[in-house]
């Protein structure tokens, strides 16, 4: 049965208020928007309409973030209306999340509308530009839209990363129920599009395009990962200098991500992962195992509570945990907190937890999608269904 359009239009505008009420509190917690990548990027960077990203300025972003931040310099003139303009832009993207999210999945889609994650970044990144084509193109899939199913998972990627994780998984589901030109549709459509928005960059500027892989090899683990912790003492000094813990950290992430991936797909292959809780694995092996982790990443994988009959414990864990981990880490940014041992052994005891919980929410949407939670199989062509009808009259006759 349908939802109705009371309740579609009820989930958009609670949407638009969650998000809302987060970019209003930055608005008016501070005179310019603080706590958040948009504004500061565009004061610090100095992209404008004739300064382009990679061409002309640096950017340690992936080249979707690039191209929707120049976008954004053309109709704006300071760190605070590009923060405007961007959030909006942001809302937006939540509200067709949403709608399409309550289209399918009804009432389940006000775990988004209603999200505290979904409050908390809406506005600190943009991480919404590659959210909204990632749950699109999991429902594409879902429907057998194969070819539009990559180009969004692909657009997503040259946004965030994180969505063309979910490649390998779903062209493995569809060579395991024998369709290889589904897979092969889901494959080359996904790299066309992420190939569409960074080759041209690519082209007019290599070393431009290749900063943010440089960047983030430079950086040593945050905060938030657990690799910070498994290259500290237990008086969180580093075990070596930081140019090895460097090397450390970008060679066991990359590995261990490899290695998750290559498992994902396997249990795909073999049946024991359909793809919604495959894409969820996928994203949670990148939160997991990557060095650097932001807050916002946790809005990743809540449409994932939408798309599959979870536990609702799940969904209080896993927003209790990233209530925690903001409050701690971006008290401490905010210079609420001083920074001590004790504040780092209590980020420390949050981290875990919110892996554990993470880790609790994949196994449970496997077993939720397994119980057959998602939409069943296309059906088959007309033209099938028209050759079977005169064999079955004959038989029976």
């Amino acid at each position: 049965m349908s939802p109705s359009r009371r309740l579609i239009a009820a989930i958009l505008v609670a949407t638009a208020l969650t998000a809302g009420v987060g970019m209003g509190v930055r608005l008016a917690g501070c005179s310019r928007p603080c706590v958040s990548d948009l504004g500061r990027d565009y004061d610090n960077h100095g992209i404008r309409p004739g300064s382009p990203p990679y061409l002309d300025r640096n950017l340690e972003y992936p080249v979707g973030v690039g191209v929707v931040f120049w976008a954004a310099t053309f109709v704006t003139s300071s760190g605070r209306s590009f923060f405007v303009v961007t959030s909006l832009a942001g809302i937006a993207l939540a509200m067709l999340t949403a709608w399409l999210l309550a289209r399918r999945f009804g009432p389940r889609a006000w775990y988004f509308a209603l999200a505290p994650p979904l409050a908390l970044y809406a506005s600190a990144n943009w991480d919404l530009f590659a959210l909204a084509p990632a749950v699109a193109g999991l429902l594409a899939f879902e429907a057998g839209r194969d070819a539009s199913a990559g180009a969004l998972v692909g657009l997503g990627a040259a946004v965030k990363l994180y969505p063309g994780l979910f490649v390998p998984p779903l062209v493995a589901a569809r060579l395991r129920a024998g369709d290889t030109r589904g897979a092969v549709r889901v494959l080359v459509s996904s790299i066309g599009a992420f190939a569409v928005v960074n080759v041209p960059v690519l082209i007019a500027s290599p070393s431009g395009w290749w900063f943010p892989l440089r960047f983030q090899s430079r950086r040593t683990p945050t905060w938030g990962s657990l690799w910070h912790y498994a290259v500290r003492t237990p008086a969180l000094h580093p075990w070596t200098d930081h140019a090895t813990v460097r090397s450390i950290a970008n060679v066991g992430t990359t590995t261990t991500l490899v290695v998750g991936i290559a498992i994902t797909t396997w249990l795909v292959w073999r049946g024991r992962l359909g793809p919604i809780a495959a894409s969820a694995a996928a994203t949670a092996v990148f939160m997991l195992t990557n060095k650097i982790y932001s807050p916002q990443y946790d809005l990743w994988l809540v449409p994932v509570f939408v798309m599959l009959a979870l536990p609702r414990r799940d969904y209080v864990w896993y927003v209790a945990a990233d209530l925690a981990v903001f409050v701690i880490v971006f008290g401490t940014l905010g210079h609420h907190f001083r920074w001590t041992t004790t504040w780092a052994y209590t980020l420390l005891t949050f981290v875990v937890l919110r892996a554990a919980v993470i880790a609790v929410v994949v196994r449970d949407a496997a077993r939720a999608e397994a119980g057959g939670t998602p939409a069943p199989a296309p059906r088959p062509p007309p033209r099938l269904r028209l050759r079977l009808r005169p064999r079955l009259r004959s038989s029976v006759a």
